[in-house]
């Protein structure tokens, strides 16, 4: 993947709305990170910027749980929040009539409305047991919690996932995914 990597403002804009209302304290974090949520969102934000603002959401919204359970719980926030926009509205319905399976094959294709970068490997490994590739992964429960909503809003049941492995910061993330 070549060029500079950008994140779009309906990203950030979901992102915004999975924290909810912000007090003036958390306004100052994401201020002092280079990002002022009370300014009109510019088109795209580098992916870097983006990180850290995620890593101020999580801070800002689950201050006192541990930081891979508040990543989570923002990745599954996150969908919600998105969903609340006006690309994402659209990405929710498609996903509705989709169902989970064929959200989960069109996921570079759901990822790409955000991004300008993520690509996604999918393989059958066994009948009801799919192994998911992402290309650019920071925050593997972010992209846990994100895949798990998104499947239940697609209509699948008792979702799981486990991450077979991470190649590190802003590096592929291998998860295994099923579901009922």
């Amino acid at each position: 993947m070549s060029g500079v990597q950008l994140v779009f403002s309906q990203t950030v804009e979901g992102l915004l709305r999975a924290i909810g209302p912000l007090d003036d304290d958390a306004k100052q974090k994401f201020r002092a990170i280079g990002f002022d949520p009370d300014a009109r969102l510019e088109p795209a934000y580098p992916v870097d910027k983006y990180v850290a603002m995620q890593k101020v959401a999580v801070e800002v919204f689950a201050p006192h749980v541990p930081v891979a359970e508040g990543i989570e719980t923002m990745g599954r926030r996150f969908v919600d929040g998105y969903g609340e926009t006006i690309v994402g509205r659209a990405v929710l319905v498609t996903m509705k009539l989709l169902g989970p399976r064929r959200t989960l094959e069109r996921l570079s294709r759901t990822l790409s409305t955000g991004s300008s970068f993520f690509e996604t490997k999918l393989e059958e490994f066994k009948p009801g047991v799919w192994h998911l590739w992402l290309n650019r992964v920071t925050f593997p429960g972010w992209y846990v919690g994100l895949i798990r909503r998104g499947l239940e809003l697609a209509g699948a049941k008792d979702v799981e996932l486990k991450v077979l492995q991470h190649d590190g910061p802003g590096l592929g993330l291998t998860l295994e995914v099923r579901w009922r």
